[in-house]
């Protein structure tokens, strides 16, 4: 009877183990593909002043601009490793709400959004970002004087004593659990949503895919040349610490300053955020951009406004659809947005990390490149360089819904509980440069700002002739600098 039972107990450890076996190979479906986005968005992003650059006294003070439909209003708060951005979009009837800026916290992004109107409008260059620095490990900044404009600040170095924020910048970001209700709403989602990430064939790391459309001239693959000559501009024409400017049809980099050196990517990190769901979506998701929704929670909303991040200004239960999602992280630099887009595709924040850095593993930047969070926090483990940078931005552009979002100058959200009428949505920074002379059509933005990267930048350029370059800058004093820094290498090496 003994022998008899064991041999039961042993079958059904067997059936048990054969069980998980099926459903953890149910999850490692590869990804499909996406559909191409074409719409149309309204107001925000974060960071910046309305003025004209040479009216800016301060970047890290209050500017506001008004607009004929009504006021665009944007607080910037910078002392102590974080961002604030109170915005109202025009014509929204808006109660904005002054973010308190915490100290001790060097993670964030300041953001104090209107909490009554339904549009975060913010303003261009100045989303969120991480300072310069050229030493990878632990880097430190000088301490700043609290009100001291940053245009007159020596540029920041990786000697000095940490600033306040940064030295309660020891523990690694934690991600928020998700919450049983959160867990049911992922249950009901379209079945590989939780899958780990795709597998890329050795063809699409040796970047012998094949690109169509737009992306058809591309240099194949995400290894630039720098073995020519490299301009290096002088500090009159790039005030920017770190920059790079790539002719991604050959290949080739036409002007740069300390561009292998480590950077903190503040938001432009949602570049690579947008690319990992885009490429994560499954097939059913990717046709069902308008209808897919994902309730989001109390611990994105608590987390988001917690560190002070830009926000798309969503509450928690509201209902955004996938493609509110896609734009909500970009065009307003929307930490809700970055994080229920992760939860969406992964099933937790952690997740989707590890599916960033795949990603960055699966470019070819892995030695250099390094992320902990999908929403561009100050992390001393969160850094890439700003090569990296245009690397992730040329794959994102090559990807023809990412090309879509990051073109998109506005966008208005669906209605939700909260609003209606939906939020309206801005890239202030192609708004604020499509009248400049680049010589062409800056056709994709994404901005970043945290106080230890200063302001920075990627975008994308298609030229009068029909070339197509792909620029970084980082660490720039304001956001128009930031915007000219761009204006000036497109300008001056794309003829």
């Amino acid at each position: 009877m003994i022998t008899i039972g064991a041999g039961i107990v042993a079958v059904l450890l067997l059936l048990f183990a054969v069980v998980r076996i099926v459903q953890g190979l149910g999850r490692k479906e590869e990804p499909a593909g996406t559909e191409t986005v074409a719409s149309e968005s309204t107001a925000q992003t974060a960071q910046e002043a309305d003025a004209a650059p040479e009216q800016e006294a301060d970047a890290a003070t209050t500017e506001q601009s008004t607009t004929a439909a009504g006021a665009d209003q944007t607080t910037t708060a910078d002392s102590t490793g974080q961002t604030a951005d109170t915005q109202q979009t025009a014509g929204a009837q808006q109660d904005p709400a002054t973010a308190a800026i915490n100290a001790g916290i060097a993670a964030g992004e300041q953001a104090a959004q209107t909490t009554a109107g339904g549009a975060a409008a913010a303003d261009p260059a100045a989303a969120d970002a991480g300072t310069s620095v050229t030493d990878r490990s632990a880097p430190v900044l000088p301490a700043a004087e609290e009100g001291a404009a940053p245009q007159t600040q020596t540029p920041q170095t990786p000697a000095g004593a940490e600033s306040a924020g940064q030295q309660t910048q020891e523990t690694e970001w934690t991600p928020p659990a998700v919450t049983e209700g959160s867990e049911e709403q992922i249950d009901v989602m379209t079945e590989g949503q939780e899958q780990p990430a795709a597998e890329v064939s050795e063809g699409a790391k040796a970047g012998t895919t094949v690109l169509e459309g737009e992306a058809a001239s591309f240099h194949r693959g995400y290894v630039f040349d720098a073995s020519g000559e490299v301009a290096a501009p002088d500090e009159e024409l790039l005030q920017s610490e770190y920059a790079i400017l790539v002719d991604i049809d050959s290949g080739k980099v036409l002007a740069g300053r300390a561009f292998n050196e480590t950077i903190y990517p503040a938001s432009m990190t949602k570049i690579l955020t947008l690319l990992v769901a885009a490429e994560h979506f499954t097939p059913e998701q990717a046709a069902h951009l308008d209808t897919e929704t994902f309730t989001v929670t109390h611990e994105i909303t608590d987390f988001a406004y917690s560190e002070e991040s830009t926000v798309v200004g969503w509450s928690a239960d509201d209902t955004p659809t996938l493609r509110d999602m896609l734009y909500g992280t970009i065009l307003p630099s929307g930490a809700d947005a970055a994080m229920s887009l992760a939860e969406y595709t992964a099933g937790s924040q952690e997740t989707f990390v590890e599916w960033m850095n795949e990603k960055a593993e699966a470019l070819g930047i892995s030695d250099t490149a390094h992320f902990t969070n999908c929403v561009g926090l100050f992390d001393e483990d969160h850094y890439c360089t700003a090569e990296d940078m245009a690397v992730i931005m040329k794959a994102a552009v090559e990807n023809d819904l990412c090309r879509e979002v990051l073109g998109a100058r506005t966008y208005t959200t669906t209605p939700t509980d909260t609003y209606p009428d939906g939020i309206e949505l801005s890239n202030w920074f192609l708004r604020r440069i499509e009248d400049k002379d680049t010589h062409g059509d800056v056709r994709g933005a994404k901005t970043g700002y945290v106080s230890a990267a200063g302001h920075c930048a990627a975008s994308y350029m298609v030229s009068d002739e029909g070339g197509h370059f792909v620029c970084v800058t980082a660490s720039a004093f304001n956001p128009w600098t930031c915007i000219y820094d761009h204006v000036d290498l497109y300008s001056t090496y794309t003829d």
